[in-house]
């Protein structure tokens, strides 16, 4: 997987001083997207008249989309991300050696002085405990609960999704697009609109149990319905990544959907807009490779 950015991005980032620092964020985050190790990642430098390989898959960012992904952005995070690399440097019945993990990286932040904060927080939380010698760092029996969790929510690759959208036959048209373009993907999408559970099955537990084993969640908010909402809200709650669809309005005017209203619960998130069945096929894709799916 390569990452892609506007040309006149580059420039400027190769000569900042953060650049050695950026590329091994980006690594990080490409791991933790299970897309690739950090040793195999690559950026691919492109000027204005070169043309990317046409079988190569590309994950169209600027520069700002992929560092506010990749620097952890939260304290919350920082100690989510340092624990999930604490575990894979553990040998169980020898603790973690600290003095292999020099690399502000490790801990999300761009300083070392910032990692005791993270360490010390992490045994504040008990998700570690410092040794009595030898100076190694031991995963509890709380940290190996918020490591399940965290895998949980985080899970090895799955080519599943879910697709969540008003079931209206004037948003068909779109959804079947949509669904056909991840399809072509390789992914595995479970749409109630084409594959509705057998009468009398319980449909908000197959909602929830298809939410919980998809990789993300394509949440289409035209037609302000309320399931969508939730299926967008429960996802979010499994830390799920969401990608929000929306009509456009002049494709809702052509097709008799009434004035479209994104909610304040998800209007400030990027939206999708499309103004037709192909152009949400043709953007869809764009947007998941970006988020690191493909």
């Amino acid at each position: 997987m390569s990452l892609r950015f506007q040309a006149n991005d580059l420039p400027q980032w190769r000569r900042s001083p953060t650049f050695d620092q950026d590329r091994r964020f980006v690594g990080s985050w490409l791991y933790f997207r299970r897309i690739t190790k950090p040793e195999a990642f690559e950026i691919v430098f492109l000027s204005g008249e070169e043309r990317p390989d046409a079988e190569a898959k590309y994950a169209e960012l600027t520069l700002g989309q992929v560092l506010n992904q990749a620097v952890p952005q939260s304290h919350l995070d920082r100690l989510e991300r340092t624990l999930l690399l604490l575990s894979r440097k553990f040998t169980y019945g020898q603790g973690i050696n600290l003095d292999q993990m020099l690399d502000p990286v490790y801990y999300g932040v761009r300083d070392m002085n910032e990692a005791g904060t993270i360490m010390e927080d992490l045994r504040e939380k008990r998700w570690i405990l410092a040794r009595s010698h030898g100076g190694r760092q031991n995963i509890t029996a709380a940290g190996y609960e918020k490591l399940d969790e965290l895998t949980r929510t985080h899970p090895a690759v799955s080519n599943k999704v879910f697709l969540a959208s008003w079931l209206d036959p004037l948003a068909r048209d779109a959804m079947v697009a949509g669904q056909r373009a991840m399809r072509d993907m390789g992914f595995e999408v479970r749409w109630l609109g084409d594959d509705p559970p057998p009468n009398g099955e319980d449909i908000t537990n197959e909602i929830i149990a298809n939410i919980r084993s998809a990789t993300f969640v394509v949440s289409d908010m035209t037609g302000e319905r309320p399931s969508v909402y939730f299926e967008a809200g429960f996802a979010y709650a499994l830390k799920k990544e969401v990608i929000y669809t929306i009509m456009s309005a002049d494709y809702a005017e052509r097709v008799g959907v009434e004035a479209l209203k994104m909610h304040f619960d998800t209007n400030h998130y990027p939206h999708l807009k499309y103004n037709s069945p192909e152009d949400l096929a043709s953007q869809l894709p764009h947007w998941i490779r970006a988020r690191g799916f493909a």
